[in-house]
């Protein structure tokens, strides 16, 4: 057998070559700016062939085990095998990367630097959120918003219709999430008095909804 141990790096970045104005938001009154289809992803990963190179201290070492393994490092065999059990190292340690938040914290400090950059250059406060999709947004918003109306409803329709060719998984995690959200009323429903009413209107969307869907799909397998 063989075991690697190592000490490696993992960095994740914003990916924003694909900018255009169709994915910018600026709200004036909020002093808030929105950038919404740029995922935040692992860029490198790295296993440190060097933890301190100038004394000569070796950032990873294998250690065998048993006589399984030839412990000729030239042979055919062996750099196969220790070529696998790197990539297996690598996947490992950009999958504890994401455990361990870096996805999210390569997020916040893209917002907090170009914040800072369009504060000094617009001369006041400006925030910067960033998504990784416009639905990503859009679910933000409306998770975060007191009540849902029904030109709200259409709304979600209308993205569903959208995105759902281009990203079937990403769009039914969107309705998902909102119907999750209204059913255990983490929020007002609609601003009627009227309950009926409500629940009228909730059923008539999701029925829009779960239609759209199945029209969809059917495109997709056909």
């Amino acid at each position: 057998g063989l075991v690697l141990l190592g000490r490696g790096s993992v960095k994740a970045g914003i990916d924003f070559s694909n900018f255009d104005e169709k994915h910018f938001q600026y709200l004036p009154a909020d002093n808030l700016v929105r950038l919404m289809n740029h995922p935040t992803s692992i860029v490198t990963a790295s296993i440190n062939p060097w933890f301190i190179p100038e004394k000569k201290i070796k950032g990873f070492d294998y250690i065998f085990v048993g006589n399984s393994l030839e412990k000729n490092p030239d042979s055919r065999n062996s750099v196969k095998i220790i070529q696998n059990l790197k990539s297996a190292c690598l996947e490992s340690l950009k999958a504890d990367a994401k455990e361990a938040g870096i996805i999210a914290r390569a997020r916040e400090n893209a917002e907090v630097t170009l914040g800072h950059f369009l504060t000094l250059l617009m001369g006041k406060d400006i925030r910067v959120e960033i998504f990784d999709h416009p639905l990503d947004a859009a679910l933000h918003d409306i998770l975060n918003a007191r009540a849902v109306n029904s030109y709200v409803l259409h709304e979600v329709d209308s993205l569903v219709e959208q995105y759902v060719l281009t990203d079937y998984s990403r769009t039914y995690e969107f309705v998902r999430r909102i119907k999750d959200s209204l059913i255990n009323k983490s929020f007002q429903l609609f601003p009627w008095k009227n309950a009926n009413q409500n629940l009228e209107t909730l059923a008539l969307y999701f029925k829009i909804s779960e239609d759209s869907f199945y029209t969809n799909r059917e495109k997709l397998e056909y």
